[in-house]
């Protein structure tokens, strides 16, 4: 499966664009962009369960494979959800098990780098590379935000 890899530079710690990407409210805003209403239900932990959702009850599970806060996290995608609940391997067409995606922060200084890695399935990649850089833009714009209430 390719790897599509996708950056931004930002002028702020680690901490604060963490929040940014995880913090409930905040994923809501910039994953809205491939879904409007998804939402994750993690227990953020290594080995733990992901949830990735629509509105709907659709999406995804994952596990945490890698887990350093505010530094790095690594899903590994295992299967699909169907009105809520996790579908068995042989009733699931599911193109992306198997597939990691992985967030890493780069502190460098007076900015951070945010450097997303997607395990794709061919027949995505030409609508993820069009819309992941807008997802990338509104992390910025949550980041400013929250730099402004601190």
């Amino acid at each position: 499966m390719p790897i599509c890899v996708y950056k931004t530079d930002i002028e702020s710690s680690t901490q604060i664009i963490w929040e940014a990407l995880w913090e409930d409210s905040n994923y809501r805003y910039w994953t809205a962009l491939f879904t409007e209403g998804s939402h994750m239900v993690a227990d953020w932990k290594i080995g733990g369960k992901v949830h990735f959702l629509g509105p709907d009850g659709n999406g995804m599970f994952s596990v945490i494979s890698e887990l350093v806060t505010h530094r790095k996290i690594v899903f590994t995608h295992l299967g699909e959800i169907k009105n809520w609940k996790e579908q068995a391997a042989q009733n699931s067409s599911h193109d992306w098990s198997g597939a990691q995606e992985t967030y890493e922060l780069q502190n460098l200084g007076s900015y951070t780098t945010l450097l997303v890695h997607v395990d794709m399935p061919q027949e995505h990649i030409a609508y993820f590379d069009g819309i992941f850089p807008q997802a990338l833009e509104r992390v910025k714009e949550l980041v400013f935000k929250i730099m402004d209430k601190k």
